[in-house]
């Protein structure tokens, strides 16, 4: 594993995640919006994606639909606020969520949860 798409409109936590992550090994994509990500999703190869769930205009869901219809196999690991994921979740259906992570993130814990993916 180690192609991972990066999809935050929050060039702060963007850049802090995609940083950690190429120290420790992995190719980072990064996006700022729904655009940019789905045509990384569509020309790269991507291994896993990270995504903010609570986007302005809520493209992280978009992205999230878009890989569930079209990329179904390829892990998703949602960056969101405390209780904001469940009625997501309910609302969604979504079956490719690998992991959820509360804003702020744990790098590590993300960097864990990667490497743990088959």
């Amino acid at each position: 594993m180690s192609n991972i798409l990066v999809i935050d409109d929050d060039v702060v936590i963007l850049k802090l995640i995609s940083d950690f992550l190429e120290n420790k090994g992995f190719t980072v994509k990064q996006a700022l919006n729904k655009k940019i990500a789905i045509n990384e999703l569509v020309e790269n190869k991507v291994n896993a994606i990270i995504v903010n769930l609570k986007a302005p205009e809520t493209f992280g869901v978009d992205v999230i639909l878009f890989c569930k219809n079209n990329f179904p196999k390829i892990p998703v690991f949602i960056l969101t606020q405390a209780n904001a994921f469940q009625s997501y979740e309910d609302t969604l259906g979504v079956g490719n969520i690998a992991h959820v992570f509360k804003l702020p993130p744990d790098m590590h814990e993300i960097e864990k949860a990667l490497r743990e993916i088959k």
